[in-house]
Order: C-alpha cells, then sequence, then structure tokens
C-alpha cells in the first residue's frame, strides 16, 4: 500500500490480463474537506471484468452517499443540481456515478465501471452527503489505461505493472535507478528498489575488473591472443577464438560463456585451450571479483544503463 497524503490511501489496482481497461489511482489533492476520506480499494475488491471498487470511509452513518465523476480539469469546482448550495471539487460537467447508503460504521462502497474503450485517460472522483449538514470527500484522480499498451515505452504492459510488478505504469524508472522497469524485470533485479539493480559493463566489468585484471594483455589496445576487451561488442554474444560454437559471455548463462570457464579454470571441459585467467595466477580473481562476473551474466550481462 502506497500512502500518497496524510489523508487519502491510493491503492493499486488489480485487474486480469485478458480485460480490454483497468484503471489505477494515480493522485490526489492534500485537502480533506469535511468529512469522508475516499480510498481506492484492490485485489479481491475488484469485482468482474470492468468494475472497480471505491470505498468511503468516515461517512455519515446511514446516510445516502454519492459518488460523482468529472474529467480531471484544472479550475474551480462546480455546484450541480441537486446538490447546491454544496459546492465540490470535481468540475463540471458533472457525473453521478451511484448513489448509496453507508452502514452504521459510515462505509459505503461502490462498484464502478471502467469503459471500454477508455475514452477520458483520467477522472476526478469524490463523494458527497446532501442532506442538512453536507459533507464531502477528498477528490481523487485515477488514471485508466487500455489492457496491451506500455504508455511508459519501458517494456511493460500496464497490467503486467500494475498486477505483476506493483511499478508505475506511467513512468519507465519507478525506483529511479536509471534503470526501466522492463530492463530490471528481464534482469530479475526489484524494479521498486533503488539500491537493487543489474551491474553493467561500462559502471562495472571494465573499470573495476578488465582494467585491473586484464591489463596490458586484453585492455588499452591490449590483443593478446586476437582478442581486446575495450569493447563491449567483441565480448559478449561474440563467438570465442577457442570454441567458436560458445560465445565469450553468453547473457543468462554462466555454462555457456567461455570467459567464465577461462576465471574458472574449466575452460578444458568445455573444449578449450591455454591457461586458467588471469594467466599471472595464482591468486586468480577474488571471491568478490567472481561473484561480480557472475551477477553480471545472470542479470543479462548488459552494457550500460538506460538513463
Amino acid at each position: 500500500m502506497h500512502i500518497w497524503t496524510a489523508v487519502v490511501m491510493l491503492l493499486t489496482a488489480c485487474l486480469p490480463a485478458n480485460e480490454a481497461d483497468e484503471l489505477r489511482a494515480a493522485d490526489s489533492n492534500d485537502a480533506m474537506v469535511m468529512g469522508a476520506t475516499m480510498t481506492l480499494t484492490t485485489g479481491e475488491d475488484w469485482v468482474g471484468s470492468l468494475v472497480f471498487n471505491v470505498t468511503v470511509t468516515d461517512a455519515p452513518p446511514n446516510k445516502n452517499i454519492k459518488l460523482m465523476q468529472s474529467a480531471n480539469l484544472a479550475g474551480a469546482g462546480a455546484c450541480p443540481m441537486p446538490i447546491m448550495p454544496m459546492c465540490v471539487d470535481v468540475a463540471a460537467p458533472v457525473t453521478i456515478l451511484a448513489s448509496k447508503k453507508a452502514n452504521g460504521q459510515g462505509t459505503v462502497t461502490f462498484q464502478v465501471t471502467v469503459p471500454d474503450p477508455v475514452v477520458d485517460p483520467e477522472w476526478e472522483v469524490q463523494a458527497l452527503w446532501s442532506g442538512m449538514n453536507p459533507e464531502k470527500s477528498n477528490a481523487v484522480i485515477v488514471q485508466l489505461h487500455d489492457i496491451g499498451t506500455d504508455d511508459d515505452a519501458d517494456g511493460l504492459l500496464v497490467e503486467d505493472e500494475v498486477t505483476i510488478h506493483f511499478t508505475d505504469p506511467d513512468i519507465a524508472d519507478t525506483d529511479a535507478d536509471a534503470f526501466w522497469d522492463g530492463t530490471e524485470v528481464t534482469a530479475r533485479t526489484d524494479p521498486l528498489d533503488a539500491l537493487d539493480f543489474p551491474p553493467t559493463y561500462d559502471d562495472d566489468i571494465y573499470p573495476n575488473l578488465m582494467l585491473v585484471e586484464c591489463t596490458p594483455c586484453h585492455v588499452n589496445g591490449g590483443i593478446s591472443g586476437g582478442f581486446n576487451m575495450d569493447d563491449y561488442v567483441n565480448i559478449v554474444n561474440a563467438p570465442s577464438n577457442d570454441v567458436p560454437t560458445m560465445d565469450r559471455i553468453e547473457p543468462f548463462d554462466t555454462a555457456n560463456s567461455y570467459l567464465w570457464n577461462k576465471i574458472n579454470g574449466t575452460q578444458a571441459a568445455v573444449g578449450g585451450a591455454g591457461k586458467r585467467m588471469p594467466r599471472d595466477g595464482p591468486p586468480f580473481l577474488t571471491v568478490d571479483q567472481t561473484a561480480l562476473v557472475e551477477d553480471w551474466i545472470l542479470t543479462g550481462a548488459l552494457e550500460a544503463a538506460d538513463e
């Protein structure tokens, strides 16, 4: 659960992936004006194929509560009939989505159908009691997306971002760690944890390993054995000289990465030749250095961050 303001809890919605649309809570204003607090509920609270739930709490007990909706428009609210003189935050024209009585504890849940296809991608919704002492909830902005789209171009469909990965379908890099959500999902790192991201050739492997352990034979222009490590394209998905059927680095696969076998001394077992690398060992690579190479390969042997 993400708490976006002090008084409004917005929970990301779960919707089956084969449905046409989904709705996600996106933002709200900070002010709670008179009475009820609106929350959007998720998970098992979704009903049917195109229905989401809006729950109003702290409403006047046993009173009829209206749920109103308008397009997300900047500017002043409206005083629509028949609820005058209570002015609301939603802007005219206002649609009454539903009207329902709150229970004795002041809670009521509305079931609202999402249009198919989505026409207005943003709604503002608000609850109101228009009795003797009118009360209104905070207004909440919700965003609607068509299932099967990738609004933020991060490589993930909106329904998967919402229901599986819990990432923001409008932000390519939810945790702001310079790797797109889709990249992190593929790499099996956490797209919601800014401290968990895959190592890269540019930032980790070349400066911290190759420049340290492979100089001067294979870096800074060195081409010992006809192999230079200065360029990423010479390493990842590039056939090795000793075993042409095996790439030097095969993303996600250490066993079929010839360089992994060379630094572990298992090159002969895969049909290779020569000495274990680096050739001035023992000692060879440290435990931490070997773990870095393994992590790099198993997360996809990326060249650089996305941003």
